[in-house]
């Protein structure tokens, strides 16, 4: 009778200590299972707001590059404005020129009907200074026509390096963006499968803890299956 007590009560010293072991693992392993699942929440929400500071990123950039734009087509429009105003005033002036001179041949041929303009300024003067004149109207316009279109030039080449050197800080910033996304996204690789881990080994030590309280169960059963038996068989006390 000693003998079945004191088994009996190993046996439930036993089952309490497995069963203390078994709680200190599933409290260890709800533990990691609850930092990696904030670790999981973490990544997420870090990568949702790189996602958002690379929107707002590529947004401003756009924004940035249109106003570089709207202010070249402003300089531009502005210069082009400017041209044709000078191009006015030369204009106003030739035609005030030819006016003048039309005036004075028109004041000659009312004194004088058979006055023309060869007689004012003579037939060789006339022919020489028509040549001169269209030939340094021909000059200037072609100088003019050069300087524009260098003038021009020269504003392209710098929008042209103004984009160059925008769209490099772009695609550094969207690189530097993906960089830290992948990284992320490895490392949110990383703490799922080592959530699938310990999701499995938790399954495993679970299945374990059943095994051995249902093992440990029924060996309890049976010593007081036995012990029942053996006090009923127990002779009465005189």
């Amino acid at each position: 009778s000693r003998t079945v007590t004191v088994e009996g009560a190993a046996l439930v010293e036993e089952l309490r200590a497995k069963q203390h072991m078994l709680a200190r693992r599933e409290e260890a392993l709800q533990a990691s299972m609850k930092k990696v699942t904030s670790d999981a929440a973490r990544i997420t929400a870090q990568r949702m707001q790189l996602q958002e500071e690379e929107k707002k990123l590529r947004a401003r950039m756009a924004q940035e590059f249109q106003a570089i734009v709207e202010e070249e087509c402003r300089r531009l429009q502005n210069v082009y404005m400017e041209e044709l105003t000078i191009l006015g005033e030369q204009f106003a002036k030739w035609r005030k020129n030819a006016d003048d001179i039309l005036g004075t041949v028109r004041l000659q041929e009312r004194r004088n009907p058979s006055v023309e303009l060869s007689t004012v300024l003579g037939p060789e003067n006339t022919a020489q200074a028509v040549k001169c004149e269209h030939a340094t109207d021909m000059t200037q316009q072609e100088e003019t026509y050069r300087a524009r279109i260098a003038h021009l030039e020269e504003l392209l080449r710098k929008v042209q390096k103004r984009f160059d050197d925008d769209n490099f800080m772009l695609q550094s910033a969207l690189g530097v963006a993906r960089r830290d996304i992948e990284m992320q996204k490895r490392r949110f690789e990383t703490s799922q499968r080592a959530t699938g881990i310990l999701a499995l080994k938790m399954e495993e030590e679970q299945q374990r803890y059943e095994l051995t309280c249902a093992e440990l169960s029924g060996r309890l059963e049976m010593m007081h299956f036995f012990h029942g038996k053996w006090q009923q068989l127990k002779p009465p006390p005189p």
